[in-house]
This record gives C-alpha cells, structure tokens and sequence, in this order.
C-alpha cells in the first residue's frame, strides 16, 4: 500500500506541469497494413513520432493515376488549450507531366473534420517537409483522428514516385495559421486526463 499511495500523491505533481501526453496510436488502411508504423513516444509523452514502412507508391502514362490511405488514431489527454505542430517527410520524385497531392484531415473524437492540402507538380525531385499545426482549445482526454490521403497523376512515360517516411507531433508555441480543432462541448475531466497520461507515461 504504501508504493501505491506514493505513486498517487507523486503523480498530479508531475501531470498538472503538463500541457500535452500522447498515448500509442491505433491505425489501418492500404499506406499502413498492420505492424508497418512504428511509435515512438517522448518520455515525459510531449512528442509523438510516427515511422512509416508502406506508405509509397507510385503512377505512370500506363496507370495514370494510384491514390494510398492511412487512418490514425492517437489518444491523448491535455491539461489546457494547445498548439501542436505535424510534421510529415518522405520523399517524391515527379516528373514533368505528374502531379501529387497530400490531404490531411483532422478530427478530435466525434467533431467534424477539417482538411490541409498540398500539391507538387513536375518535375520535381526532393526529400520534403510539410508543416501543419492544430489548435487544441478544449481539454480532457481525447482522440486525435488523422486520415492522411495520398494521390498521384501522371501522363508521362516515368514514373512518378511517392513516399511518406514519418509524421512527428509535438506541443509549439509560436502560431502559424493552425487548424482549429474542439467543435465539440464535452467537458473538461482532470481525472480522467491523469488516468491517459499515467498509461502513457508507464506503458500499461
């Protein structure tokens, strides 16, 4: 009992200095078959990268076009209103003739979801980095929803190559036109915030 209790009184202490704990995510679709994400989650449960091993696929003047989807659903819990910035890298190679976009939509448990868009257009050859940022401005333990949507087209005889390699979430503080998020009027429930974190932070 006494373990028990030291734990208990050790706990808010260390969660209440806490804006922010992800837990580990569960996730399926075509670009994300079972076992190929691997989750790698901070210590202190602030940060979240997402390793990815399918997310790829290509399109040529035979094909024309090839779409790949993931949905990603990642618990969390906050304390207070965050900012949180996605980071999502990989790699394309498009050439003159094709074109790839990137939707991702967001959503916190029920609400609706709202949407970023990025485009590329041949040619064109790089290791690149797309920045997103979401306004959290509800709190309690929640559902982060993101369903990331892949889509190339091409009429050119090369093909056109898409790659996600790894998305990485994690708490910012400077604003740069975020995605609001929080439609909902759920309440606010500290309890139940500690109870997420404490399986986050202990792995149980």
């Amino acid at each position: 009992m006494k373990k028990i209790f030291t734990v208990a009184t050790f706990l808010p202490t260390v969660l209440f200095a806490q804006d922010l704990v992800f837990g580990v995510p569960q996730y399926y679709g075509p670009g994300c078959p079972i076992d190929s994400i691997v989750p790698a989650i901070s210590p202190d449960g602030n940060a979240e990268s997402l390793l990815f091993d399918q997310f790829n696929h290509t399109a040529n003047f035979d094909t024309g076009s090839s779409r790949i989807t993931c949905q990603i659903n990642i618990p969390f819990s906050t304390l207070r209103p965050t900012l949180v910035q996605a980071d999502y890298r990989g790699f394309d190679d498009i050439p003159g003739g094709a074109y790839t976009s990137l939707r991702v939509s967001y959503a916190l448990d029920l609400d609706a979801p709202v949407s970023h868009f990025d485009s590329v257009y041949g040619p064109d050859t790089t290791e690149y980095t797309l920045s997103h940022q979401l306004n959290i401005t509800c709190n309690g333990t929640r559902i982060l929803k993101l369903f990331v949507d892949s889509f190339l087209s091409s009429s050119s005889s090369t093909r056109a190559t898409y790659m996600l390699s790894s998305i990485d979430l994690a708490k910012t503080q400077t604003p740069d036109s975020p995605l609001q998020l929080c439609n909902s009027a759920a309440g606010f429930s500290t309890w139940a915030a500690l109870a997420v974190s404490l399986v986050a932070l202990l792995g149980l």
